[in-house]
């Protein structure tokens, strides 16, 4: 495919920056390129077969050439390689992917002149890195045209003043608007001329340091002063390139000898190209890059707000730096990183009218300078909480619009200060750290929780389990419990690694029980289910088994879980009382609600009048601690004293308590408590429970003159 990006306007008389050839196998991306490039200005050709492209830039004139990582046809090195060989003087910029960063490095080795990497302002850098790499390229080729005229026209040393100034007139009209600064050193490194546009941008005029040598300029007494050093060597042949950091500017700086042609050295040509805008993208990328992976390696949110402190640290001043988070619904702020010059980390503070709660009332970034701060307390917006600062800057951290936290930086010094351009850096990289923050925050929330889940688990008298609906009923999940239980460790079951679900069933019981929990699958209800199991050691046990199955959106069955709990002495219990025929028949057909509990208080067995009384089932009721239906209070201490009532220190007669029923409200009742004994078996309490008498109504007068609400 080939396609060139439609003219922005019709209107558009101004000829294009230049022409683009784009090569890029991702048609979408293809797309936006060549968007973002036309709407700078530039006119693109866009392709997505290597083959092609190579075709294009060998048969036209392109300015420049982007080259990303994937092409079809061939590898985008084997393009590069073609276009290195080719078209040694055309930019070409290599585009990678996040991650990938090692290819282009690999494809500056190769012969790029450039990179980038594609992050969600990769179409915003794009049209200023292509900008960049044609107007240097374009510099570079008049640099050596106008050296390459100057040395042919010197001819002797003693007219090296006039060719200066015939060079200088040459390129005086292509540097008055050019975005670049080009200057002139003579053999004692003494300006003998500097113009270009880029001047302004430190504050200076053409020719204005003419005449003052480059340690005046620079205001050092360094002679290994990196740039001082430079020029130096240029003087002794050898060109150099590095980038300067001047007035809050950072230039890409190539310094070079001024010499006659084929002769001697006769000064220093230098020029600079403001890469500032360049430069901060790339670290604001490098540091969003760095930010996500300390989101990944960070051991706690203590070391990723760490972390986070160091990579904003490298972007703007950042010695006084603090995170505040708000919970929702909370009325307090936390600081769980604070680090200041002038003050200790505090403590959770209620929400007050400070500058962090104006920021989270706000939703919007704020610069604080001494008369910004000064208009918002005149407003009432805000109050003076801390020590003062000279400027406070403050973004919101902020997640699909729910702004759970602050990020402040602030200085206590003058000569640190802050601008706008630090607030829309510090807003923009704040979104990528709020992401991670919130990120890192559900993250530890949920390790919390399956720990306190574990924890919980772990202390229930019994086995949980999940097991697949298979014929073998495969262990997925078993609780630490299963070793007192089976005998078995949680590893040996899960995945049947030893012996799965279904085998653990003693033989004799296993055909119904597989009956009985399949129909209730079908039916969609929980299973309660008493059968015999084989231990590890090949012990026969009682156990008790309710649970339920798990089903997807589908209505498929995804699972059976559920807790099997050791009823072996309750079994035996029951057994018992089988013996006991003439107690049975009372038992069964006795008038009131009657419970049989032993002594540790669980409920051995219940008659058809409790669990009518109960609105229980007898297999909800058997096995269960007794305080589950009669649970004890301050003043009904009944059966907190069932431990008396088995020692002969509580004598039989009514008490008044409570039943809880099913819904969960108390039902008050009247409880006759007696041992039963038999011999050769251990006693039980007998529990007889009734519906207590209600109270005497109140007097009419009595209930008027009760407060109205209780």
């Amino acid at each position: 495919m080939v396609a060139e990006a439609p003219p922005m306007s019709a209107k558009r008389t101004s000829p294009p920056l230049g022409e683009v050839l784009v090569i890029d196998a991702n048609e979408d991306h293809l797309t936006l390129s060549a968007i973002a490039l036309g709407r700078r200005g530039f006119k693109v050709t866009a392709v997505a077969s290597g083959k092609e492209g190579l075709r294009l830039a060998l048969s036209q004139a392109f300015d420049a050439i982007i080259l990303d990582h994937k092409v079809r046809d061939l590898s985008a090195f084997e393009v590069l390689k073609g276009l290195v060989g080719r078209l040694p003087h055309t930019p070409k910029i290599f585009v990678v992917a996040s991650g990938t960063e090692d290819q282009a490095v690999k494809a500056l080795g190769a012969g790029a002149t450039g990179y980038l990497v594609k992050t969600a302002r990769y179409n915003e850098v794009l049209p200023m890195e292509v900008e960049d790499q044609i107007e240097k390229a374009r510099i570079k080729v008049r640099v050596q045209e106008q050296g390459r005229a100057l040395a042919a026209g010197i001819e002797e040393r003693r007219r090296l003043e006039e060719t200066m100034r015939d060079f200088e007139e040459r390129i005086g009209l292509m540097s008055k608007h050019a975005p670049f600064i080009l200057w002139t050193l003579d053999m004692d490194l003494r300006f003998t001329s500097s113009v270009g546009s880029g001047l302004a941008r430190i504050g200076l005029r053409p020719n204005q340091v003419n005449g003052l040598t480059l340690q005046e300029f620079a205001q050092t007494d360094d002679p290994d002063m990196p740039m001082v050093a430079a020029h130096r060597r240029a003087l002794q042949g050898e060109a150099s390139r590095f980038e300067q950091e001047w007035h809050e500017r950072i230039f890409d700086v190539h310094v070079e000898p001024l010499r006659e042609k084929d002769g001697p050295v006769l000064g220093v040509f230098g020029i600079a190209l403001d890469i500032t805008e360049r430069v901060r993208a790339e670290r604001v990328q490098s540091a969003l890059y760095r930010i996500t992976q300390a989101a990944s390696t960070a051991e706690n949110l203590h070391e990723l707000f760490r972390s986070i402190h160091g990579i904003v640290g490298e972007l703007m001043p950042a010695k006084n730096f603090y995170i505040a988070l708000h919970e929702p619904g909370a009325d307090s702020l936390t600081f769980p990183y604070f680090v200041d010059e002038e003050e200790d980390p505090p403590g959770p503070q209620p929400l007050g009218r400070g500058l962090t709660e104006y920021v989270l009332r706000t939703g919007k970034p704020v610069l604080a300078t001494p008369e910004a701060f000064e208009e918002l307390l005149r407003a009432g917006e805000v109050e003076q909480i801390g020590p003062n600062s000279i400027d406070w800057l403050g973004v919101p951290l902020a997640v699909k619009d729910r702004i759970f936290g602050v990020l402040v930086v602030q200085s206590y010094e003058e000569g640190v200060r802050y601008r706008e351009e630090e607030k829309d850096l510090l807003r923009f990289v704040s979104s990528q750290i709020a992401m991670v923050i919130d990120r890192r925050r559900a993250e530890e929330s949920l390790r919390e929780s399956e720990r306190v889940l574990s924890s919980l688990i772990g202390s229930l008298p019994g086995v949980a389990y999940r097991t697949r609906n298979d014929e073998n009923w495969t262990n997925e999940f078993v609780s630490e419990g299963c070793l007192e239980l089976l005998g078995y460790q949680p590893e040996d079951l899960i995945g049947s690694r030893r012996i799965c679900g279904r085998d653990l069933i003693h033989p004799d019981d296993r055909g119904w029980v597989l009956q009985e929990t399949e129909a209730a699958v079908r039916e969609r209800r929980p299973y309660r289910l008493s059968y015999r199991i084989r231990t590890a050691s090949g012990e026969e046990k009682w156990v008790w088994d309710q649970g339920h199955a798990v089903y997807g959106p589908d209505g498929q069955v995804l699972g059976l879980e559920g807790l099997t709990t050791d009823v072996t002495e309750w079994k035996g219990a029951v057994e018992s009382l089988k013996s006991m025929a003439v107690f049975r028949a009372l038992f069964d057909s006795a008038n009131d609600a009657i419970l049989l509990v032993d002594r540790a208080g669980k409920i051995l067995d219940a008659n058809p009048m409790a669990e009518a009384f109960l609105a229980r089932e007898r297999g909800e009721l058997v096995g269960r601690p007794v305080t589950d239906v009669v649970p004890p209070s301050p003043s009904r201490p009944f059966p907190r004293r069932l431990g008396d009532l088995f020692e002969d220190r509580l004598k039989g007669g009514l008490q008044d308590t409570t039943v809880l029923e099913a819904d969960g409200r108390r039902r008050p009742v009247s409880l006759q408590a007696r041992l039963v004994r038999e011999a050769g078996a251990d006693p039980m309490a007998e529990l007889s429970l009734r519906d207590a008498e209600p109270a005497p109504a109140k007097r009419d007068s009595e209930a008027e003159s009760r407060p109205r609400g209780t």
